[in-house]
């Protein structure tokens, strides 16, 4: 391998406890149901036997590593609750801009038709003073 080459990282989020029982395949089947994965895709899932390394333990190019901090509370329902409000705030925005088109298109036309129309009975029109009630 190259000098340049750097094992590959994963980023671990809590997702699922299974069964202290469970076999690999378990947990497969569990991981892949709690994605609501297709059952093609499930039969995919790897599940990995993680041991914890030393911070000076050396790592290889070819090498395979997760990262997690056990203290975050950020988890797999997090990131799905993030993902549900992101696809609500692009709904609600969609929502306002066909309303401000809507909007903008009716002001639009309403300016149009002020010009067409002559004021109001008694509203001065434009160039003259309002007109004095007083006697003269």
């Amino acid at each position: 391998g190259s000098a340049s080459a750097m094992p590959v990282v994963l980023c671990g989020l809590s997702c699922l406890r299974s069964p202290v029982a469970a076999t690999a395949g378990d947990v497969a089947q569990d991981f892949a149901a709690s994605l609501a994965l297709p059952e093609v895709a499930a039969s995919g899932v790897e599940v990995y036997r993680l041991e914890r390394v030393s911070p000076e333990a050396p790592l290889a190019a070819e090498d395979l590593v997760l990262c997690r901090i056990p203290s975050w509370p950020f988890d797999v329902a997090a990131l799905e609750d993030l993902h549900r409000e992101l696809e609500e705030v692009r709904a609600a925005h969609e929502e306002l801009t066909v309303r401000f088109a809507r909007t903008a298109e009716a002001l639009v036309e309403l300016t149009a038709r002020q010009g067409d129309e002559p004021p109001p009975r008694g509203a001065p029109r434009a160039g003259e003073g309002a007109k004095s009630s007083a006697p003269a």
